[in-house]
């Protein structure tokens, strides 16, 4: 019998088996970067609403086939839960699509109803989605992360893994960018940081680490700071491959009393996304 291990690779999960391992290593590295084709239209199945996928940054989208059981597979309350634990202050629209593609539409009705789910369930009664995407086969993989333009940055469900929910999480929250092209991609050592009490014209200075865990060089494009008040400082514009780049953030405050918040957004050539920094303190006389 395997020993399931639970590890992170762009959300894989990973059996102790070789072939196995193999095998998962390789689902995940054909998704990577794919684009996923949906109707044109498509509705709620319990409200009848048309189900908007164009304007979200981020769409976590999972398919339920009709093998066993289909509401043990919905695994609604985790999902509830999941959804609610996203930052709700991040900048990121986020959007949730659960493809289902069921044995019984009166017991999918119920479940829906009876865990007061309020997240759109589209009910693919021909599977359609699936096979026009052919979906992997195996149920941990057969949930995506997909950008603005539909393409695939993370494979894997996070019901199943805190790993893999952690992964998700820091991408969607800007923590963590990744390239759906490459698959490259950059983790941030501290993505909120407070200041706490400043006096009016202090400057106060953190270290902030970028890291590349890809074998590729990550080249900065640009960065963005909200105000003139808030600078990154790069001692160069490119991340090694598998290396750390030691930044510094200076904060200078101004003239006006009061909590503040500020951001910097660092984008990378190749990446959708940018890494996401948020500043904030309270300026005092």
């Amino acid at each position: 019998m395997c020993q399931l291990i639970i590890t992170t690779l762009f959300g894989l999960v990973l059996w102790s088996c070789h072939s196995e391992k193999s095998d998962y290593e390789r689902i995940v590295s054909e998704w990577q970067g794919r684009q996923i084709l949906l109707p044109n239209v498509m509705a709620d199945i319990l409200t009848g609403n048309t189900i908007d996928m164009n304007d979200a940054d981020f769409t976590i989208l999972t398919y339920v086939d009709s093998i066993g059981c289909t509401g043990c597979k919905m695994k609604l309350p985790l999902w509830k839960e999941f959804l609610g634990s996203i930052d709700s202050n991040c900048e990121s629209d986020v959007q949730f699509l659960m493809v289902v593609d069921p044995s019984g539409i009166e017991e999918l009705n119920y479940n829906l109803k009876r865990e007061d789910f309020d997240y759109p369930v589209y009910l693919d009664k021909e599977n359609r989605i699936s096979k026009t995407n052919l979906f992997p086969d195996k149920t941990l993989l057969q949930t995506f992360l997909i950008d603005r333009s539909k393409k695939v940055i993370a494979t894997g469900n996070p019901l199943y893994s805190s790993e893999i929910a952690r992964l998700y999480k820091d991408i969607i929250e800007g923590k963590m960018s990744v390239s759906a092209e490459s698959g490259n991609f950059v983790s941030i050592s501290e993505s909120h940081i407070s200041l706490g009490d400043l006096h009016t014209g202090e400057v106060q200075s953190r270290e902030v680490i970028l890291s590349n865990h890809s074998n590729d060089t990550v080249h900065i494009e640009k960065v963005v700071s909200s105000c003139d008040c808030t600078e990154l400082s790069l001692p160069i514009t490119y991340i090694s491959p598998r290396s750390d780049l030691q930044t510094i953030i200076h904060f200078t405050s101004d003239s006006i009393a009061g909590d503040f918040e500020r951001t910097v957004h660092i984008y990378y050539l190749d990446f959708e996304y940018p890494t996401v920094i948020n500043i904030s303190g309270n300026i005092i006389h």
